[in-house]
């Protein structure tokens, strides 16, 4: 049974707890490094904080510094402008609806012609 403590926020044990069985689990590992990691590699749609994880809530994100990162520069030291743009758009490329937020407010690229490189 999963319990809800936080709204919105499941615990990543009881996340885990809904893959059927210590086999899937296992795979993860394996595969992608975990649970926790495909969650964080997919930041666009995850935010995971004090080990529990939710949708990621685009209307209330500005944007101005790495989401589950308390305001620290990301991990290979870019920061926030020099990352902008640089991934496709998980939503945009994906989502029936698309995106929410406008091109210009999103900080991944919708199409390959926004793509920036370095």
């Amino acid at each position: 049974m999963v319990s809800v403590v936080m709204p919105g926020k499941l615990h990543l044990n009881d996340v885990a707890s809904l893959f059927g069985g210590a086999d899937v689990l296992l795979h993860l590992k394996e595969e992608f490094g975990g649970l926790q990691t495909v969650f964080r590699n997919h930041r666009q749609v995850f935010k995971v904080i004090d080990s529990h994880v939710q949708i990621r809530e685009w209307w209330k994100d500005d944007g101005t510094k790495r989401p589950g990162h308390k305001g620290k520069i990301a991990r290979d030291q870019k920061t926030v402008e020099q990352s902008t743009k640089t991934k496709e758009c998980w939503f945009h490329a994906h989502h029936p609806q698309g995106c929410p937020r406008p091109a210009t407010l999103c900080t991944y690229a919708h199409g390959t012609k926004e793509l920036r490189t370095f």
